[in-house]
């Protein structure tokens, strides 16, 4: 189980569990800390793994650079392609906030700049 999420959801993952299983935490978006009775890790044989995310960078594990490099190369080879379920105009700023709150996008929601009506528009002004 990888979970970002905490609260609730976090209480499901672990129901679901195998003997055996593994639990990352990584967070807690839903800004409800898990916690975890450890009757239940011992019956469960869980391994439970916690790693705030960017941590090691934050504590000087990895190089930051290298980091970056090595994404933008997973990017440029198509190995990370997050989902976009929702794209918004900078004119639908408003939408897009209450898409997000009221939980209706699945992956990222992304809100796009010097556009209209799907086109790319020059913003540079000459003088």
């Amino acid at each position: 189980v990888y979970d970002p999420v905490g609260g609730e959801v976090f209480e499901r993952s672990l129901n679901s569990t195998a003997w055996g299983a593994r639990v990352a935490i990584v967070g807690w978006a839903s800004s409800i800390q898990p916690s975890i009775r450890t009757n239940y890790v011992l019956i469960k044989g869980l391994t439970i793994l916690g790693c705030r995310a960017g941590e090691s960078v934050r504590r000087g594990f990895q190089d930051p650079k290298v980091r970056m490099k090595q994404l933008h190369e997973w990017v440029a080879q198509g190995k990370v392609c997050p989902h976009i379920s929702h794209t918004f105009e900078l004119e639908e700023v408003h939408e897009a906030f209450s898409t997000v709150w009221h939980r209706r996008v699945v992956g990222k929601a992304v809100v796009t700049f010097n556009r209209k009506n799907g086109q790319v528009v020059n913003s540079v002004s000459k003088i």
